[in-house]
């Protein structure tokens, strides 16, 4: 926003612009002696509209035609150089002050002997005053001062010339222009309004001759120059309130976060202190699409806004590092992980140059950024929560400011899971499970875990969603399936649950056609969840029911070989829900000849994972033992140790690899057999 804009705000300064104006006048009536007014105030603070609020006061009021006073604009910036801006000036003074050609003349011819150094050359005001000449020889301050004091007191007349944008000059160019100040501003009549940023101009002044380096000496040469001095006044509070937290407040749950919270509203409050500063910050946050506002939380998207407005290098030097902030990057251990943190910090605490306020924003940095504090300090064990900046999965919603390519909306997929069992809902969300597996489950996983939506409905989608998704890549490091992780989920969603909650689930107890249920019940059942006796209760009510639908299934199943995923897996979780029923459903079974004893066996060979060789094939015999009891385990056992050669075992093995595909049912066979009866290191490390 350009300064002149910033009356797009109720600053409330009008009756100090009046005020202002007022002094001038009053100035002006009582002495015709020179005078020099400033307004000082920092870039974006709305000096500028001061300053034309200013002027236009001055000619409604009634008594500024006394002061038979023109008001005249000279804006040094428009000038290319020391030269230009000198010729500009004069040809300023010329027009302005003489009336006659013969005069003009003269006074061109004066003002060239206190123009720019030699190395500039002389400069040519010949165009100005319409007349080829050379300088008039020798001359001083004094004459060039009676030259313009004789022109204005003919003419009745004085003169205010207005100069704004001073802080944008070089040392040089300010010197020169300075220099014609003080040359004729002891001339009655004339008077002149400086508008700058008063630190600025000491810091240009500290870098020439006249100064030296010394801050004091170029505070003083300023003072013997200006008479009356005016500060625009920073933002207040109920302002910054008005035009800033209103529009992007922070919420009292934000407020409170260790990240953000008060110390950051008082960050704010004492930085963005100009009409320009808050506009940027605002229309920054007005550029933000409706489609993401409500994923962004309020107290990040304030420290994101600050960083972008108020520390542009801090942010910058954020974003080239956000991988190792949200806990990324190719560090395997702790040790490089400090390492590079603290690299990092001290390239965040350079970045931050010589703002005043740099070490409390890397507080509030490290603070947004969980995995980053843990990383210096691994006694600081916050997690990230989502949506924050510090999570990896929402750290470029706040660098974009947007939803960035390939990521989903939390508040679409919240808003479908508040709409189930609506069909459309569903649909929405198996939608965006096709398109992102993972991301679509985390925010699953976010939302069962949160308020505002009904955890039997998401549990019934992940019953619906299990096994039909459609999704067969898997994601992760572990090569981690959807159903596994639907799984994980739901588990993690029961032990949450509350008693009617709960009771919603067995509204339509159609157990066989409920695959998820009855795993998830018969792993609690095997497992009761400690100090959760609503869960306990619940699963020990539904036990029952479940397993009789597990018997009457397995009464005429196939036997329970490899390719039999789901005869095997029944058999499993029969076991859990009610041992004693299981054996006795063996026992009829085997009598009947429906089912072999090595297939039993092959129920408890599994993947396990060896420190020493990765995963590799394995047989649980103990647990086997342990479910059959000792005469139906012996029987097996015998059954197994009596049949086929363990080295054609070792070959099907050998030609299938852990975890590349189930073994069929007669390699499954010669697996238990060799697996059961091999004792020998050796023939573990061939089965691997």
């Amino acid at each position: 926003m350009a300064e002149s804009d910033s009356h797009d705000f109720d600053l409330g300064r009008a009756p100090l612009a009046s005020t202002q104006a007022r002094q001038v006048v009053e100035r002006l009536l009582s002495s015709r002696e020179s005078a020099t007014f400033a307004l000082v105030g920092e870039w974006g603070s709305g000096k500028t509209w001061l300053l034309e609020a200013l002027l236009k006061d001055l000619t409604k009021n009634p008594n500024w035609a006394t002061t038979r006073c023109t008001v005249v604009h000279f804006n040094p910036w428009y000038y290319a150089d020391e030269q230009a801006l000198f010729a500009g000036f004069a040809s300023l003074l010329v027009q302005q002050t003489l009336k006659k050609g013969r005069a003009r003349a003269r006074l061109a011819g004066l003002l060239k002997l206190v123009g720019p150094s030699a190395k500039f050359g002389t400069v040519d005001l010949t165009a100005v005053v319409n007349q080829v000449g050379t300088a008039l020889g020798s001359t001083t301050p004094s004459r060039i001062r009676d030259a313009i004091s004789d022109g204005l007191a003919k003419s009745g007349q004085q003169l205010f010339i207005v100069m704004d944008d001073l802080d944008r000059l070089n040392p040089d160019e300010l010197l020169i222009l300075f220099k014609l100040v003080r040359l004729v501003g002891d001339v009655p009549g004339l008077h002149y309004l400086l508008a700058y940023d008063e630190d600025t101009l000491h810091h240009l002044l500290k870098q020439t001759a006249i100064a030296a380096g010394s801050s004091e000496r170029a505070r003083r040469y300023l003072e013997k120059i200006v008479e009356r001095r005016w500060e625009v006044p920073p933002l207040t509070d109920a302002q910054l309130d008005e035009i800033l937290f209103a529009k992007l407040s922070l919420r009292e749950g934000d407020r409170s976060d260790p990240g953000v919270g008060y110390r950051l509203e008082s960050l704010v409050r004492a930085v963005v202190t100009t009409p320009r500063a808050a506009a940027r910050y605002v229309d920054l946050a007005n550029a933000i699409p409706e489609r993401v506002r409500n994923e962004l939380h309020q107290g990040d998207l304030h420290l994101t806004l600050f960083l972008r407005v108020a520390a542009p290098a801090l942010w910058k030097a954020i974003i080239q590092e956000r991988q190792l902030l949200v806990g990324g990057g190719p560090y395997l251990i702790d040790s490089d992980r400090k390492e590079h943190a603290e690299a990092a910090l001290e390239r965040f605490r350079a970045a931050t140059g010589d703002l005043a306020f740099g070490e409390d924003l890397l507080d509030l940095v490290v603070d947004s950024f969980p995995s980053f504090a843990h990383a210096l300090d691994p006694r600081n064990m916050r997690s990230a929560d989502a949506p924050r900046i510090g999570h990896s999965d929402f750290v470029d919603h706040y660098l974009w400011l947007d939803l960035p390519p390939g990521s989903i909306s939390e508040t679409t997929v919240t808003s479908a899971l508040r709409r189930l069992p609506d069909e459309a809902a569903e649909r929405e969300i198996r939608d965006l499970l096709l398109a992102s597996p993972r991301l679509m489950l985390d925010s699953l996983w976010r939302n069962a875990r949160g308020d505002g939506v009904s955890k039997a409905q998401i549990f019934m989608l992940f019953e619906r969603l299990y096994g039909t998704h459609g999704v067969t890549a898997t994601f992760g490091v572990f090569a981690t399936t959807v159903d596994r992780r639907i799984f994980s989920i739901a588990n993690d969603l029961l032990k949450q649950m509350s008693a009617d909650e709960l009771s919603e689930l067995v509204v339509e107890p159609d157990y066989g056609n409920r695959p998820l249920l009855v795993e998830l019940v018969a792993r609690l059942h095997a497992r009761p969840e400690v100090g959760a006796d609503v869960l306990n209760n619940f699963v020990t009510e539904i036990a029952g029911p479940i397993a009789t639908t597990l018997m009457d299934r397995l009464e005429s199943a196939d036997t329970p070989a490899f390719p039999e995923g789901s005869t095997r897996d029944d058999l499993r979780m029969l076991f859990e829900l009610d041992s004693d029923s299981a054996r006795s459903l063996v026992q009829r079974r085997l009598d009947a000849l429906a089912w072999r004893e090595d297939d039993l066996g092959s129920i408890y060979v599994g993947l396990q994972l060896s420190t020493a060789a990765g995963y590799r094939w394995h047989i649980d015999a103990q647990r086997m033992r342990a479910d059959f009891g000792e005469e139906l385990a012996t029987r097996v056992e015998y059954a197994i140790r009596t049949s086929n050669d363990e080295g054609i075992a070792a070959d099907i093995l050998a030609q299938v690899p852990a975890g590349e595909r189930a073994p069929t049912a007669e390699e499954g066979r010669m697996l238990t057999r060799f697996l059961l009866t091999s004792e020998r290191s050796e023939g573990r490390q061939d089965a691997e």
